[in-house]
Order: C-alpha cells, then structure tokens, then sequence
C-alpha cells in the first residue's frame, strides 16, 4: 500500500495483483476494476481519500474508478510522466 499524500500526477504506481483481505481497497463488486490488477497505471489526480488513474478514465460512467491506497502496490521508480504542454496531457487522457 502506498501513502496516497506522496503521489503527484503523473506518477506511475503499480496496482496491486489481487485484492487485498483487509478491506483497504474497496473495488467494484461486480469485477469490472479487476482487468487493471498487477498492471501499471498513471496518477491523473490525488483526492482526499482515492487516486484518479489516466487509463481507466471512460470507465465507471466516464470518470474512471476511484482508488483507494490498498489498491496500490507501490510506484514504479523513474516513471515520472511531465507533459510538455497542457494539450500534450489531455492528448494521453483522450488516448
């Protein structure tokens, strides 16, 4: 599990390869999260309590899942993903 208050957008984090026991990561009941289990995904933003990921963005009526800190692994070092511009970020959420 990652502390979600050392997660900037752009960060590359790995999700977890199954759900933990604990409850610290709530998912969706019905399976729909579980394609992105063991995969490696790109913060879009830091709430309070969940990370938005770019990728998953379109999923859950178009917003993306909200994920909570069990759900995440750990960060993928050296990852850091800075777009050149504005237009260059919303270009890899529309991707």
């Amino acid at each position: 599990m990652v502390d979600t208050k050392i997660l900037k957008p752009g960060d590359r984090v790995r999700i977890v390869d199954r759900w933990p026991a604990d409850g610290s990561a709530v998912q969706n009941p019905e399976g729909k999260m579980d394609h992105w289990l063991g995969q490696t995904m790109t913060v879009k933003y830091v709430g309070l309590c969940t990370v938005a990921m770019c990728e998953d963005d379109g999923e859950r009526y178009g917003g993306g899942w909200a994920w909570y800190p069990g759900a995440i692994a750990c960060v993928v070092e050296g990852t850091n993903f800075s777009p050149a511009s504005e237009s260059d970020f919303l270009g890899l959420l529309s991707s």
